[in-house]
């Protein structure tokens, strides 16, 4: 009988080749529209290695159980585009914390970007991890698609005394806002903020309700995912105490771009 410890096989996804060619398609013609520097041999660079990416995913998915989706067209739109939607609000700060990271969404995607940009401001991404497997999942992410800009700590928010600050605190499936805003606080650095990925503007809506009072909204801005018929909102927060940073690149505390 095999020992508890021993290594479980990982199979090789079963996506055919069409399915690949569409993932590869999404990825050329969706990342541009989300981060316009990327063109040309950056382009193709950010492609190739989400690619890599994605196929290391559903490698390790048919053991760990990492996502839902197993389809590579459908990771690429709803998985890898959906995060680097991040990146016009993240690439001008030093550092970003993806709480509750998950299979490295939206840190591995953030960090390809940074990576193949070679960004001047974004040198340290944090994908912070509760469960062992997943984290060594990240790991071997880090590894194999050289990500220099990228660390893995395997901790719950709650309880991680870093001595660490971070510019930006990011969490996309860890629940409502009010929780992972207020696991994170002593993370936070002096000019930080929180960017909440939600739903429709109801959704938000509803999770800013229940805010403490201690944590008010700097932005709320609807962004549009290439391929994605549903709707996304990028919720920005910072601490009552002090202004933020963000409020001065935004003309208004609610700002809604494109659509009624």
């Amino acid at each position: 009988m095999t020992s508890g410890r021993s290594r479980t096989p990982i199979a090789e996804d079963s996506a055919s080749a069409s399915e690949w060619a569409e993932a590869e398609r999404r990825l050329r013609l969706g990342l541009p529209q989300l981060v316009p520097a990327l063109n040309g041999e950056q382009l193709r660079t950010a492609v190739a290695r989400l690619l890599a990416y994605t196929r290391l995913l559903l490698k390790w998915n048919r053991v760990y159980s990492l996502t839902a989706v197993s389809i590579p067209s459908a990771v690429a739109v709803r998985h890898l585009l959906d995060s680097v939607a991040l990146w016009p609000w993240v690439a001008e700060r030093d550092s970003l914390l993806d709480v509750g990271s998950g299979a490295g969404l939206p840190a591995v995607p953030v960090a390809v970007v940074a990576e193949v940009l070679d960004a001047p401001a974004l040198k340290r991404v944090v994908a912070l991890e509760a469960v062992g497997k997943k984290g060594a999942f990240l790991e071997q992410c880090r590894i194999e698609l050289g990500l220099s800009r990228l660390r893995v700590v395997v901790a719950r928010a709650e309880e991680w005394q870093s001595t660490e600050r971070f510019a930006a605190i990011t969490a996309r499936a860890v629940g409502p806002i009010a929780t992972w805003v207020g696991w994170t606080r002593h993370l936070l650095a002096a000019e930080g903020c929180w960017f909440a990925f939600k739903g429709n503007e109801q959704e938000a809506a509803a999770e800013i309700a229940a805010l403490p009072q201690t944590v008010r909204v700097v932005a709320l801005q609807r962004i549009e995912i290439p391929f994605l018929p549903e709707a996304r909102t990028m919720v920005v927060l910072a601490p009552t105490e002090r202004e933020s940073a963000v409020q001065s690149q935004h003309s208004a505390t609610f700002l809604f771009a494109g659509g009624d």
